[in-house]
């Protein structure tokens, strides 16, 4: 298309023929024999090449410009052009020089291609701010529909009214910017009063939001509050608990009866379960109050510390751990060892009996994140907990089946959030697991 167009402009430029529109087309039988039968109008072909340009690069952008758009406002511009000189009588817009004059037909195609390509990608370019459903979008939208509509209408009124004698050209041209003035008056007005009455709205809601939001916060100070002072008081009464029933343990075991014995074991084995709870509670409570300030720091560097401190296990079980070159990241490295550390911690805990651990750690960069994952071959997850299994003493497992307190990855998941990540599973009932967490790039 482009090839036809632009063979037709040098034509029309150079007052060539090569024939092409005798080939591509069959004269019209009785046709006045011409230099250039059926040849495309100089208009049309520029139309032509362009809108072939257009589509070869439908998919381009440039910044956060897409070129394809400001191509097609040019057609959108020239099709105009032949339509309004059709409509007004006005050969000069349709007719160039000496040239073959555009026919309506073709400016009225130009007109919906032109439209229909703006339209394919309403979510990219200028296309955007008119399409994105935004109170600025839809008043945009009234107001350029309408001065398209009114304009096109009262200019053809104007010149049917001066070619039959109502009045003169003075005359209509000032009734046709008197009216003009008027109706977008009437229109901006209208869009004044509802932009205020949004704008009215928009204050109330913000105002509305504002003291939610206090209200929020007052809440949120006394709930981490609460939870300390609960977490750190019950402690105290609980290990006073735990140690005398260790000591009656120690103490009295054997000489009580069968059944006292197994009831003193449930006593201290649920003091000990309890103090854990309250402990993971404190830490899930101080994941924001207690964390360090974000610094650039060497994950792998991260990892290494976490692998230190599960060294015993890691020994205990005999695991395999490799990982990748693991990137910098801007973080709290403390609170990045503890992720790594439970993670890693419960792939050695939920490890298959008769299988070794092997447990990988990479990462990867994936636009404005790194997306680390953790993957090991244990005993694995059914897809109906993946969610469950981030929540606050949530466990899958019978109480005596796996230590822990059902805490651990609830804390993960915190951690994550607060550094602005999200964490993900991946996994399936005895094929392992692969946890997924990202970290925004703010380097």
């Amino acid at each position: 298309m482009i090839i036809i167009g632009l063979l037709t402009i040098i034509e029309h430029l150079f007052n060539l023929n090569f024939g092409l529109d005798q080939i591509l087309f069959i004269e019209p039988y009785g046709a006045t024999n011409t230099f250039s039968p059926n040849r495309i109008s100089f208009i049309t072909a520029i139309e032509l090449v362009i809108t072939s340009i257009a589509l070869l690069i439908l998919d381009k952008k440039v910044n956060k410009h897409v070129p394809t758009q400001y191509l097609m406002i040019l057609v959108g511009i020239l099709a105009l052009m032949v339509l309004l000189g059709y409509l007004y009588n006005a050969p000069e817009f349709y007719q160039i020089y000496n040239y073959n004059a555009a026919s309506i037909y073709g400016g009225v195609s130009f007109m919906l291609i032109f439209l229909a390509v703006l339209a394919a990608r309403p979510e990219r370019g200028f296309m955007m701010v008119l399409t994105s459903g935004e109170y600025g979008s839809v008043f945009g939208l009234r107001i350029l529909l309408a001065l398209a509509i009114i304009s096109v209408f009262l200019g053809w009124l104007r010149i049917v009214g001066q070619n039959l004698g109502y009045y003169s050209a003075a005359f209509g041209t000032t009734l046709y910017t008197i009216s003009i003035l008027i109706i977008l008056s009437i229109l901006v007005w209208n869009s004044i009063l509802s932009l205020n009455k949004t704008d009215r709205e928009r204050k109330g809601a913000n105002e509305e939001l504002r003291k939610n939001l206090e209200e929020l916060e007052i809440s949120n100070r006394e709930l981490k509050s609460f939870a300390f002072i609960t977490s750190h008081d019950l402690q105290e009464p609980l290990r006073t608990i735990a140690s005398y029933a260790q000591l009656i343990e120690r103490r009295y075991k054997g000489q009580l009866d069968p059944d006292a014995d197994e009831f003193l074991e449930y006593m201290v084995s649920g003091a000990k379960r309890m103090k854990s709870m309250i402990q993971g509670l404190l830490d899930y409570s101080q994941v924001e109050a207690k964390g360090n300030e974000f610094k650039v720091i060497n994950s792998e560097k991260a990892l290494d510390t976490a692998l230190c401190n599960l060294q015993h296990s890691i020994d205990h079980c005999h695991a395999e751990i490799t990982y990748d070159n693991l990137p910098l990241i801007l973080a709290d490295e403390c609170q990045i060892v503890r992720v790594f550390q439970n993670l890693i911690g419960n792939a050695l805990k939920f490890r298959k009996k008769d299988e070794a651990p092997k447990i990988h750690i990479s990462a990867k960069k994936d636009g404005n994140e790194w997306i680390f994952s953790v993957k090991d071959n244990g005993i694995g997850i059914d897809d109906q907990y993946f969610d469950m299994i981030f929540e606050v003493f949530k466990r899958l497992h019978a109480i005596g089946e796996y230590s822990g307190a059902g805490i651990g990855l609830a804390i993960v998941k915190r951690i994550i959030d607060r550094h602005g990540g999200h964490i993900w599973v991946e996994s399936s009932p005895g094929k392992g697991s692969k946890f997924y967490f990202t970290i925004p790039i703010k380097l």
